[in-house]
């Protein structure tokens, strides 16, 4: 590049978002793959610019809230607080009628997007798929010796 070196960045995230500055950070609201591009000018007005595709995988991070219906037909607020690393690992907490009760054996299928977890204090598992604005989850819950209740439905909150 010519002399006096790069004096813009301009990002465009290929979501919507640009940023200008040299060393940004942004975050996709949704997976997908995105044509991430860069163009830097240099103090004489050259500028060139680069590409590349990032792929975002759907993630769990976050507060979700919603139901749960008891095998009596009782409906129940459920909040699930999951934590998912870049690395894939997922690890959380569900509170219900103020009790809170770690949530165990964690699975999560970013193609499918379905979920899967165990409240082994209570004794069942829950199953839910992940809708495509990738803001709710719904499914059904289960005893651990598989007779199927009722149903789950909770909503990324903030």
């Amino acid at each position: 590049f010519g002399s006096g070196g790069v004096i813009t960045w301009d990002w465009d995230f290929d979501d919507g978002d640009s940023a200008s500055s040299k060393d940004p950070t942004h975050e996709f609201e949704k997976s997908g793959d995105y044509d991430v591009t860069l163009t830097v000018t240099d103090a004489g007005g050259k500028s060139t610019s680069v590409e590349k595709t990032v792929e975002v995988t759907p993630s769990l991070d976050g507060t979700w809230q919603g139901q749960i219906v008891d095998p009596n037909g009782n409906v129940v607020d459920l909040r699930l607080v999951l934590q998912h690393s870049a690395t894939g690992g997922i690890t959380g907490d569900a509170y219900m009628l103020v009790q809170r009760y770690s949530c165990s054996g964690i699975s999560f299928n970013p193609i499918s997007k379905t979920l899967r977890f165990e409240l082994l204090e209570l004794g069942i598992r829950l199953e839910g798929t992940m809708d495509a604005s990738e803001t709710r989850i719904e499914g059904d819950w289960y005893t651990l010796n598989n007779v199927q209740w009722w149903s789950w439905d909770v909503s990324l909150s903030g």
